[in-house]
């Protein structure tokens, strides 16, 4: 290993990064969009001190699967879950200092820290731009001087040697410069002393505030909603490069997004071109947004259990049954402080805010107890709505269900975790693939119900063949009267054959699949051209042939930047191998993924998807690397229960182990 420098981060391309499994890949290679910004940013290290983990009531804890060996009094879960526990009331939060951070890439953020009364825990937010202010920090407090305001961080503008005043009323009035409402531009504008990047205005008044109005959060009214990442802290894949999870690169993309340049106020619709121009000193300003980051660390178990819990999962467990015999819940987190922090920030009303997230448990529990928090229906997943496009995605997270599959250690199998992606526009709406139990179609009509309010669900996209990608199409054509269910020809004839599998089927989820997903009649219509229009944009079925199994395609969206890729990508399980046991075949889905990856998609959503996974372009390579890797072990394995435990230990931070004990043994059927 490489000496590394005090400073050295895996982010910084020079320096090889030791975290195994993984390609050495800078962080800019990771992004959504590789057409914005080609920049390396470094990744935000978490503090080295993880405080003890927040207590919580017994009663209170609550997870999804038995352990092994430890026994566990059973909880009652409803239909959709595990639900994210809410405070009966918001935490109160309190901002005691904030400091400007510099980086060696140019951008810049205020680390805010926060005292609460509700656990022993420093809490942070990171902001970035400096419209987005704290109420908390920026009220007087008794006795202090100006000086001590700004030693605390309770400035406007940027603190420079012989600065006298926290205030930019009493730096424009010694000036003698007007005090306009800055725009975009200004924002952007924080490198000196301010007077110097303030054009006067003739039609602004000259009186300057003297009731602290200056330091309320004014987000401009140009920028969208502020983007938001909730992030529980992960000292080992922030710090030390793990490769069980991807903590590390989901906080750098959320700092990525945000420090993206906003719009010009000359190119923003609705906006004076003049009114303002960028002086020489300015530089455009970003977007902004604010990562709560929660000190959390392990789904809230502290550092110390969750290095037990590592210890656990070279033994053969995965992370929630590591949890369980520690005897904690499967997930200790919550969020109720997230929301209290956003508050203090002024984000949320009428604005509403983009949050970073797949998690609807996480969106929930954002929201508030009363709703404190506003995230718009559009805004309940991953923010992809791309600005000055009408068309928006949502994302439906389907929990892993139980398979009658027996695993090499005599348990009973889990199938995977499942996204399903609602493209919708101001009327109508398209949800690309289905599920396939009974229950499952149930609770996506309930979703669908709550989500689309007005709209119409006009259009079902079938990706492919599989059928815990279309059984549930009967049931949604029922239920939602005028709904067209459509797919390319290929995909159409590969759903054909999955009605003669019934027996496996049945075998595998006996009483759960309805009996009219195997009628010989299916109601869906092929693709003219392979194209079809949402309110005049146009989404494109893009077949690519074999992935894991034939005649598979992939949705484009080109307003959103998003592919919605079906079975093509996996996103943090292990991969169905099943159908590609011969080279000919791992080479063919590697294909396929070479011919997404040239559409150049800035989010990447996967159907089979670990719970929190980031919608990245580079889950397209760890695909392409699983499919090389798994290939490998094929040639040095013995049997199945070899491969698999060579899989295993290759790829401990994935699941879906029903799926990979399947894989390895048809590799060997």
């Amino acid at each position: 290993m490489p000496d590394f420098p005090a400073h050295a981060s895996p982010a910084f391309p020079a320096v090889a990064s030791p975290r195994p499994q993984r390609r050495d890949r800078s962080v800019s290679e990771l992004h959504l969009d590789h057409k914005r910004d080609q920049r390396t940013h470094p990744p935000l290290v978490s503090p080295a001190f993880t405080p003890p983990h927040t207590p919580f009531p017994e009663e209170d804890l609550r997870h999804d699967r038995q352990p092994r060996s430890v026994p566990v009094e059973p909880l009652d879960h409803d239909t959709h879950g595990e639900q994210a526990r809410l405070l009966p009331k918001l935490p109160e939060v309190h901002c005691e200092v904030r400091a400007r951070i510099p980086t060696t890439t140019g951008q810049e953020m205020f680390l805010h820290l926060y005292h609460n009364n509700v656990d022993d825990k420093e809490h942070l937010a990171i902001v970035f731009g400096p419209h987005i202010r704290s109420k908390s920090l920026d009220a007087p407090r008794p006795g202090e001087t100006e000086r001590d305001r700004m030693i605390r961080g309770a400035y406007v503008g940027t603190l420079y040697p012989g600065r006298t005043s926290s205030r930019l009323d009493q730096i424009r009035r010694d000036a003698g410069v007007p005090s306009p409402r800055p725009s975009a531009g200004f924002l952007g504008q924080l490198n000196g002393p301010v007077q110097q990047a303030i054009p006067p205005s003739p039609s602004a008044s000259s009186e300057a505030s003297t009731d602290g109005s200056e330091f309320e959060s004014s987000y401009p009214l140009e920028f969208g909603p502020p983007l938001v990442r909730i992030h529980s802290e992960c000292y080992t894949g922030e710090t030390v490069w793990s490769a069980r999870c991807d903590c590390g690169e989901q906080l750098d993309e959320a700092a990525r997004l945000m420090s993206l340049p906003a719009p010009t106020p000359a190119s923003t619709p609705g906006s004076d071109a003049g009114e303002h121009q960028l002086l020489p000193n300015e530089r455009l300003p970003s977007c902004g947004g604010v990562i709560v980051y929660l000190r959390q660390e392990g789904r809230g178990i502290g550092l110390k259990e969750k290095l037990k819990a590592y210890n656990l999962q070279d033994l053969g467990h995965d992370t929630m049954e590591a949890n369980l015999l520690l005897r904690h819940p499967g997930d200790a987190r919550s969020y109720g402080l997230a929301t209290a922090l956003l508050l203090d920030l002024g984000m949320g009303g009428d604005r509403g805010i983009k949050l970073l997230t797949n998690n609807p448990e996480k969106v929930r529990a954002v929201e508030g107890p009363n709703r404190e928090q506003q995230l718009p229906k559009e805004q309940a997943s991953p923010a992809m709505s791309t600005y000055g496009v009408q068309l928006r995605a949502d994302l439906y997270n389907a929990p892993a269900i139980p398979i009658n599959i027996t695993l090499p250690d005599g348990t009973l199998g889990m199938w995977q975790p499942t996204v399903l992606t609602l493209i919708s526009g101001q009327t109508s709406a398209v949800l690309v693939d289905t599920l396939f139990t009974h229950d499952q179609g149930v609770a996506i009509g309930d979703w669908l119900d709550e989500t689309l309010g007005n709209k119409t669900l006009s259009t079902i996209y079938i990706t492919h063949g599989h059928g815990d990608h279309w059984f549930n199409v009967p049931y949604l054509v029922t239920r939602f009267p005028g709904v067209e269910v459509v797919s390319t020809q290929e995909s159409i004839d590969h759903m054909e054959s999955q009605v003669a599998e019934k027996a496996f089927w049945d075998t595998v989820f006996p009483n759960q699949i309805d009996a009219a997903a195997f009628n010989t009649t299916i109601p869906v219509k092929p693709l003219l051209d392979n194209k079809f229009v949402l309110e005049g944009y146009t989404l494109e079925a893009i077949n690519v042939g074999h992935s894991d199994t034939d005649n598979t395609t992939f949705l484009h969206v080109p307003a959103l930047d998003t592919a919605v890729t079906g079975d093509i990508v996996y996103n943090g399980v292990h991969l169905w191998m099943t159908e590609s046991p011969t080279q000919a075949e791992k080479d063919a889905w590697i294909k396929s993924l070479d011919e997404l990856e040239a559409f150049n998609p800035g989010v990447v959503i996967a159907s089979h998807h670990k719970p929190g996974g980031v919608d990245g372009a580079f889950n397209i390579e760890a695909t392409r690397d699983y499919i090389r890797k798994f290939g490998q072990l094929a040639k040095e394995a013995t049997n199945a229960k070899d491969l698999y435990e060579k899989v295993l230990a290759a790829y401990p931070e994935r699941i879906g182990l029903a799926v990979l004990w399947l894989s390895c043994m048809a590799q060997f059927a």
